[in-house]
């Protein structure tokens, strides 16, 4: 097993960036919350396995050994474009990922409305179980108040 090679996504200029653009003072307060909570990491290459690209995402909770991670996959046929020549996620990216994937619904009919997916259409329901595993990972060390106190960061304009 190749260990990957990775770097965290909070550092003081991103923090300082994204407290420059947060208007809402309860929302700055939130981020730095989160922020302070938890170290996000990301590989800094690209994983190929075939018929997809990912980057690997640490999420860790600061002062203990609990963490989960999350991969993001891409097709394969996007290798040669040039925004994954770099790494194409950033922080606010990843705490949205975060807010979406440790807060799935136990309710099966609930998830699928909130992701306007056919509760009939037995794929839906391999990925819910697959997505209520992941949720499952965060909760061991994210309350539900921390998850919903991530706040939906606006969009960079530059990383």
């Amino acid at each position: 097993m190749v260990k990957l090679k990775c770097k965290s996504l909070v550092t003081k200029e991103t923090i300082d960036y994204y407290l420059s653009i947060i208007k809402d003072e309860d929302e700055k307060e939130d981020f730095l919350s989160t922020v302070s909570k938890f170290d996000i990491r990301i590989s800094t290459e690209r994983v190929i396995k075939w018929p997809e690209l990912y980057y690997k995402i640490w999420i860790l909770k600061r002062g203990t050994k609990k963490r989960a991670h999350i991969k993001e996959y891409y097709p394969l046929k996007l290798i040669d474009e040039e925004r994954f020549k770099t790494i194409p996620l950033n922080l606010r990216d990843i705490l949205n990922m975060i807010n979406l994937n440790a807060d799935v619904p136990d309710d099966f009919e609930e998830y699928c409305a909130i992701w306007f997916r056919d509760a009939t259409d037995e794929k839906n329901r391999i990925d819910y179980v697959e997505d209520l595993a992941r949720a499952e990972r965060f909760k061991k060390f994210i309350t539900k108040e921390e998850i919903r106190s991530i706040p939906f960061l606006p969009l960079l304009i530059s990383n």
